[in-house]
């Protein structure tokens, strides 16, 4: 599923013929509503479904969605000029709703179940339980039993829940500059795809994107070696600042390195008189795009595994919710790169008379839109080192590479039988929370 989403963009123009911006836009919206709804579903999985079965329903809508795009496809010679008003009339966008559903509904549960924390044992025989109300859904402690009426009527709150709302509140400006990451992680869907589609074979795209997620993992093991360690020593809390910081250092060169290598696939269009053929491929191999997908990897291995272990360390029950975070800023920047692309777009008619953004990749000009991605990241970068040298780290919650265990919640059972009750004499179970040291 996940190579048919990387690729959607070449599905949309090449067997639907869409133009090259609403091609963009519909694969931009997709991710970024598929990543920004985790949230919902984390909240779901809490209160109603659980893991098993959203995974369970996840799978089916994935099923479903796949089925209707491809009933969405045309036969034959494929879809007329005006291809993207006549996808009303096919199943395309109800297939595309369920795989952005059941794409959001499946992260979540996949990695929970994946790391089984929760086990039942018994109680130590010198241990008193506490007891605990078992509701439908959850488990809980009451802090404030006596103050529980005005609790759920939302007017008194925990001391906890207060330091844990301050928290949030002070990594909103950290927060806002993980936001362009997902801008420059949105080119590697869609414009990178049009290019390697447009070019002589020789290095297929799916070897481009197996590279990339080399890279992505071969510089995060890499950092982890030889910057991470050094810099925990001399500095520990200022780890994922460094590292968040050199991912977007890395996000400057990609989007430079992309502009030049289309530059120059342009320049060879141009030499054949083929610059103005929608189809034509450029006289020159795919493997120029090489250096690009490397960087957009270590990118990702740097900055994206960066945010994640910010969000770990310094958001409130971070080890279930850190991913939500970051796959949701992630997919907010994603669905504003289809605003700025809006804003480059009108400011080259504006300008120079003429759109960046043809019905093409030919037609287009992809290496200055690269070059408007790199002013982007430059200015970003400058934002970031305000924020981060000014962002107080004394407020750590726990740091997840240090810990040689996790601690998790057991549940412990015990049974008691009802001592001088004749009338009842079954057996009643209390459960007591402990927290547990897993390896």
């Amino acid at each position: 599923m996940t190579l048919v989403l990387q690729n959607l963009s070449s599905f949309l123009t090449d067997s639907l013929n869409l133009k090259l911006k609403e091609a963009t836009t519909i694969v931009n919206l997709q991710e970024g509503l598929r990543n920004m709804l985790q949230i919902c579903v984390a909240l779901c999985i809490d209160a109603y479904l659980g893991y098993r079965w959203m995974l369970i329903l996840s799978s089916l809508l994935y099923s479903a969605g796949l089925f209707l795009l491809a009933l969405s496809v045309p036969g034959g010679e494929g879809c007329p000029s005006n291809c993207f008003k006549e996808l009303k009339h096919t199943s395309f966008w109800e297939g595309l709703t369920l795989v952005v559903v059941g794409g959001a509904a499946q992260v979540i549960p996949l990695y929970a179940l994946s790391f089984e924390q929760t086990r039942v044992a018994k109680s130590p025989e010198d241990c008193e339980p506490a007891r605990v109300q078992i509701g439908c859904f959850s488990a809980a402690v009451k802090e404030s039993p006596a103050d529980d009426n005005l609790r759920t009527r939302w007017r008194l709150c925990t001391v906890t829940e207060v330091e844990q709302t301050k928290l949030l509140l002070d990594i909103i400006p950290m927060s806002a500059t993980f936001i362009v990451y997902g801008m420059v992680k949105s080119l590697g869907n869609t414009f990178f795809i049009e290019q390697a589609d447009t070019m002589r074979g020789g290095t297929p795209l799916v070897l481009l994107q197996l590279i990339q997620l080399i890279s992505k993992s071969a510089v995060n093991k890499g950092y982890k070696m030889v910057l991470g360690k050094r810099i925990q020593r001399i500095k520990r809390r200022y780890s994922d600042g460094v590292k968040i910081g050199i991912g977007m250092l890395t996000s400057i060169l990609c989007c430079a390195v992309a502009s030049q290598v289309e530059s120059k696939r342009l320049k060879a269009l141009k030499k054949k008189g083929l610059l103005d053929n929608p189809e034509a491929k450029a006289p020159m191999s795919a493997s120029w795009l090489l250096l690009q997908f490397i960087f957009l990897g270590a990118m990702e291995g740097l900055a994206g595994d960066g945010i994640l272990n910010f969000f770990g360390h310094y958001v409130p029950d971070s080890r279930r919710y850190a991913p939500v975070f970051t796959s949701s800023l992630t997919g907010f920047g994603t669905i504003l790169s289809i605003g700025f692309i809006a804003i480059i777009d009108y400011y080259s008619r504006f300008r120079y008379k003429e759109s960046w953004i043809g019905e093409s990749v030919n037609e287009s000009r992809l290496d200055l839109i690269y070059r408007a991605y790199v002013m982007l990241a430059v200015l970003n970068c400058f934002i970031y080192a305000y924020v981060a040298s000014s962002y107080s780290y004394d407020n750590i919650i726990g740091r997840p590479e240090n810990e040689q265990e996790i601690p998790v919640l057991e549940v412990q059972q015990q049974q008691e039988t009802a001592a001088g009750d004749q009338q009842n004499k079954q057996e009643q179970e209390e459960y007591q929370l402990q927290r547990m040291p897993v390896r």
